[in-house]
């Protein structure tokens, strides 16, 4: 019998060849498989409906920053992957007793209470983004100001003022 080295290209043509088989195959295991998983799912624990209020921030200083800094992130999508997360999911199991007191680390946040240890993060990030943005907003007034007397230039009020004084004395003196 003659040594029959195989290589890739082969297989590449074996492939090709026989390209209907092989997707016929997969289609055939991907609805057997989706339909085994969907039959034999195991029947939800519990379940759970939630409203929750997301109000977006309406004080002078949060739509100053808003005119300053552009997002391109979307505020709810990122509230909902927060809610969504590994460790809400972790702490609302050790809450329920569906998972040991051993399996939990000592320093995971399922030790307190769920609402109380998001809100507590949420406030700390939101008062190191309320410092960081006010120390932001009184460097671009600085700069703006500096370069408003750098350059002479003088409010667009001021100017329609001396314009309109100006032409009141031309028709006055017509």
């Amino acid at each position: 019998m003659a040594p029959y080295d195989i290589n890739l290209r082969e297989y590449w043509r074996i492939l090709k060849k026989r390209k209907f088989i092989v997707f016929f195959v997969g289609i055939v295991l991907g609805v057997f498989s989706t339909a085994f998983a969907i039959l034999k799912a195991p029947a939800p624990l519990y379940t759970s409906v939630c409203s929750i209020k997301f109000e977006k921030e309406t004080t002078v200083e949060g739509l100053y920053a808003k005119t300053i800094t552009w997002s391109g992130g979307d505020d709810i999508e990122t509230q909902i992957s927060v809610i969504k997360s590994f460790t809400i999911f972790e702490q609302v199991a050790q809450r329920l007793g569906l998972l040991p007191k051993a399996i939990v680390p000592a320093e995971s946040p399922a030790k307190g209470d769920v609402a109380r240890v998001r809100t507590l993060e949420a406030i700390k990030y939101i008062e190191d983004q309320l410092v960081q943005v006010r120390q932001r907003l009184r460097e671009a007034e600085e700069e703006f100001n500096r370069f408003t007397q750098n350059n002479q230039l003088l409010s667009i009020d001021i100017q329609s003022e001396k314009l309109l004084a100006s032409a009141q004395d031309v028709q006055n003196e017509v």
